[in-house]
């Protein structure tokens, strides 16, 4: 054991990172936050954050990080501790306020971010380009937004913390803004200039002033605070909102939000992103059961067109909720990106439009060799079609030839997909008969009852799975990739329904097999209904499931159920009704296979209970075929279930017969009677029952032990015979006598 732990051990620490904290963080706290990056080398660890320019020092034990920090007019200590999959941490600064930490993956972030403050064009757009890339994430970028901004003497002397403060509300309160800066001059003489920037859909404005300084730099003039607070207080109270929410552009409230929202999270598509991109996009025109697959690729589309044709200023795109106006971020002959308000779940939500995504692949296919625009990098694949695009347009760019709406390579992969089906389709067909062979049950069966009850369904199923699976990935366009993933999931319904059936029967003779080696009945009944029900249920469900695939409103496929049901009703209440009389049957059990019993007229011996009917063997050996139906609503008389057997006759006496020698008559019969032990001693009737022209009616009623209908025979004529001979003891004369059994 201990050997064992020794090298798990050393496993572990030869996988180990030796140097975790390395790497690039984006660190967050109550009211802000930074990027820092950090170098490990052993147990020390020094680093740089941004934007506030400061140090860090410290040492590390274990998964622990202590040390200080440093910047300008600020200092203290640190304390990080570092998750298991070494990807956050969390800890304190000061002692006493918390904070947390994320490393950063993204190859693209770097610490230097570029910026032009050639003019107040140039200042302003990269000041709401470092602006959104802060928002988004990019803390380390806020440092180079700051250079955009002249803080003026009163605000010169602030902290760094409350300077970026300050700074974050003046962009917070531009944004509210709509700034049309294609009205903006590209070159401005003198040394201050002003541009009002208005809030779309009310009068609000305000005026931006412009300042040069000596190194012919051109800043943005901060101004103060109070009047920022009371400006942006007036902006969120003309939009009917009370407080600033960070969230609510994801509420697709406005063309702007609708950008952003796309933007910002295509970037986190795989942490949560993918669905609040989908929402941006209105997929009415897509089928509904293929919109998991097609969304990400127009996604996608959509993102390359605007990469590769412009940097998107979210503070040029209008913010209005209430406009009506579709919003146009870009024209083409071959297609336009436009956004539009649409009802979404009772509110409006401004989406990419239908037509926008149409066009949008013969958009980007036209655009697809152009390079992305400068500062924004390349985004990584939504789906494995791109990527297996990407590989195709590697080994030759004729593969990404568009031909009958399909790229050459797609042609090829939808080739490859249905001879891959067929092909594995094949070998499973085979190994399904391999194993069939080898089972006690099937491996009888014929080559034909095989191939027709297992074989091809299991073919098919294996064609409809690859087909539905692989079709996926290639990115073919909606109304082809539509008829191809319908035909794969009608071959998967079909087929699991067809193997779902025969399966049934399958296991149904298997069962019949055993229950015929019982002595039971019930057994056969309980298998016959249960398996009937399954088919039944296997029946239905199949075809629901097909009319879901071809999305035929369930309310058609009821009503259609309905009036077939009702006319499949009428034509077959006869086996409906058998086949509930046998549930019934089973339920109650008034007798089972073996018994005597009277239904209706019919006398005899149960020899058989089916699903359908039940078989009586009569006194006069012929078979009877009773349909359950009837039975259900018929008497039934179990003579199998008495405790003993009545034996009822009459003697009858000569008419001049003496009452003394009747009353005598009666004592010793009865007597006679209770003193044989195959009597059973109770409801023992004898004497005279009535006088008739021909003679006196002398009647017997008694019941005997007899477990069997000889023994019941034997029984009754040596007591008759006895008792007849009781009465010519008695010197009485017997005129006829009649015996009927009635049991």
């Amino acid at each position: 054991m201990r050997l064992m732990i020794t090298l798990f051990s050393l496993l572990l620490a030869l996988y180990a990172n030796e140097t975790p904290w390395s790497g690039k963080w984006d660190m967050y706290w109550k009211d802000s936050s930074v990027t820092i990056e950090l170098t490990q080398t052993g147990s020390s660890v020094n680093g740089n954050y941004y934007p506030y320019e400061g140090n860090l020092s410290a040492t590390v034990e274990g998964n622990t990080l202590q040390g200080s920090f440093k910047q300008k007019n600020s200092q203290g200590e640190i304390t990080l501790t570092l998750s298991p999959d070494e990807d956050s941490f969390f800890g304190t600064i000061f002692g006493r306020e918390w904070i947390n930490g994320y490393r950063i993956k993204e190859a693209t972030r770097t610490v230097l971010a570029p910026y032009d403050l050639s003019s107040p064009y140039a200042t302003l757009m990269s000041f709401l380009k470092l602006g959104n890339s802060v928002r988004s994430g990019k803390h380390e970028n806020l440092a180079h937004a700051m250079a955009c901004i002249d803080m003026g003497e009163t605000n010169a002397e602030l902290p760094y913390h409350q300077k970026f403060l300050l700074a974050k509300l003046f962009f917070n309160v531009i944004d509210q803004y709509t700034i049309p800066t294609s009205e903006m001059p590209r070159v401005v003489k003198g040394e201050r200039f002003t541009f009002d920037i208005h809030q779309h859909g009310t009068n609000l404005f305000l005026p931006l002033e412009f300042v040069k300084h000596e190194d012919g730099h051109w800043r943005l003039k901060m101004p103060s605070k109070e009047l920022l607070e009371r400006t942006f207080t007036a902006l969120l109270k003309a939009r009917g909102v009370t407080e600033f929410d960070p969230h609510a552009y994801l509420k697709l409230q406005s063309p702007r939000d609708t950008m952003r929202t796309f933007i910002e999270q295509i970037k986190l598509w795989d942490a949560g992103g993918k669905a609040h991109v989908i929402e941006t996009l209105n997929l009415s025109h897509v089928v509904p059961k293929i919109r998991e697959w097609e969304a990400p690729i127009l996604a996608q589309y959509i993102k390359q067109v605007l990469d590769r044709t412009m940097y998107v200023i979210y503070q040029e795109i209008p913010n209005d909720p209430k406009s009506e106006l579709a919003y146009t971020q870009y024209r083409h002959p071959l297609g336009n990106i436009v956004i539009a308000p649409f009802e979404v779940n009772g509110k409006t939500r401004w989406q990419f439009t239908p037509e926008t995504l149409k066009k949008i692949a013969i958009l980007n296919e036209a655009m697809d060799n152009l390079p992305l625009e400068e500062g924004i990098a390349e985004l990584d694949n939504t789906t494995y079609f791109f990527t297996m695009r990407d590989q195709a347009k590697a080994i030759s760019s004729w593969l990404v030839t568009r031909f009958f709406h399909l790229e050459i390579w797609q042609w090829f992969a939808i080739a490859a997909i249905f001879l891959l089906s067929y092909g594995i389709g094949e070998l499973f067909s085979k190994l399904t008969e391999l194993v069939l062979k080898r089972v006690h049950y099937t491996k009888d069966l014929t080559v034909e009852a095989m191939t027709l009850r297992f074989l091809r369904p299991m073919m098919l199923l294996t064609m409809g799975l690859i087909w539905s699976a692989g079709l996926v990935y290639i990115g073919i366009p909606e109304f082809i990739f539509a008829v191809f993933r319908i035909a794969g999931l009608l071959l998967i319904t079909v087929a699991v329904s067809w193997l779902a059936y025969n399966i049934i029967n399958l296991l149904m003779a298997i069962l019949h097999y055993r229950t015929d080696q019982t002595e039971t009945n019930v057994d056969t009944i309980l298998v016959s209904l249960i398996g009937s029900t399954l088919k039944i249920v296997v029946i239905v469900g199949g075809f629901f499931v097909a009319a879901e695939i071809v999305s035929i409103p369930y309310q058609t496929v009821v009503a259609g159920l309905g009036i077939g049901g009702l006319a499949f009703a009428i034509a077959a209440k006869d086996t409906i009704a058998n086949f509930f009389g046998s549930a019934i049957i089973l339920a109650d059990r008034p007798f089972v296979q073996g018994d005597e019993v009277k239904i209706g007229d019919y006398f005899g011996t149960v020899t058989h209970v089916g699903i359908r009917s039940t078989r009586i063997r009569t006194l006069d050996d012929t078979e009877v075929v009773i349909p359950n139906g009837q039975i259900s609503s018929d008497i039934i008389d179990n003579y199998s279930k008495r405790d003993y057997r009545r034996i009822k006759s009459q003697f009858l006496l000569h008419k001049n017969t003496d009452k003394a020698l009747l009353d005598t008559l009666d004592r010793d019969i009865a007597a006679f009677l209770e003193a044989d032990q195959n009597v059973i001693n109770k409801d023992i009737l004898t004497g005279v029952q009535k006088y008739t022209p021909y003679g006196i009616e002398f009647g017997v009623t008694f019941y005997v032990d007899a477990k069997s209908k000889l023994e019941y025979s034997a029984q009754q004529h040596r007591l008759l015979s006895d008792i007849a001979h009781i009465i010519n003891d008695n010197g009485v004369e017997q005129v006829i006598v009649h015996s009927n059994l009635l049991s």
